[in-house]
């Protein structure tokens, strides 16, 4: 079945976003300190919302449309991103909290200097089963 564009491609996009939401309220769970508009605003932390976001989008274009070459290609997308939040991002926070260290003497250039942006493989793994939760849920909802 190809899709165009219609109601069941702004259901899935509001899904993926929806995930990302609920993503970023979990973040509230694990950093009980933070401000809603902090934990809605970061990246980086438990859980991944960047990998809920992207497993949503895919599972929801399997689920809907089985294996075509639109879920291949969101498939690849899903992974780089992923990749991305645990590689080059994990590397830039561990990096930055480095030099907030070295900073912790200037208040001013600390305050600036933001800590967690990348994500373990745990971080990744619930923002995974996130995504899933709410693809399958979706799914149930406005597919079947």
């Amino acid at each position: 079945m190809v899709m165009s564009f219609s109601i069941e491609i702004v259901i899935i996009v509001v899904a993926a976003l929806s995930a990302w939401f609920l993503s970023q309220l979990f973040k509230l769970l694990w950093l009980p300190k933070k401000s809603l508009t902090i934990a809605l605003t970061t990246s980086g932390g438990m859980p991944s919302s960047h990998t809920a976001t992207v497993v949503t989008l895919v599972a929801l274009l399997f689920f809907y449309e089985g294996l075509t070459s639109v879920v291949a290609l969101s498939f690849l997308f899903a992974a780089v991103v992923i990749r991305d939040a645990m590689g080059v991002r994990l590397a830039v926070g561990r990096n930055a909290s480095v030099l907030h260290d070295s900073l912790s003497k200037n208040k001013k250039l600390q305050s600036k200097v933001m800590l967690e942006q990348g994500h373990t493989f745990e971080q990744v793994l619930v923002g995974g089963a996130i995504g899933l939760v709410v693809a399958f849920s979706t799914y149930l909802l406005f597919f079947v």
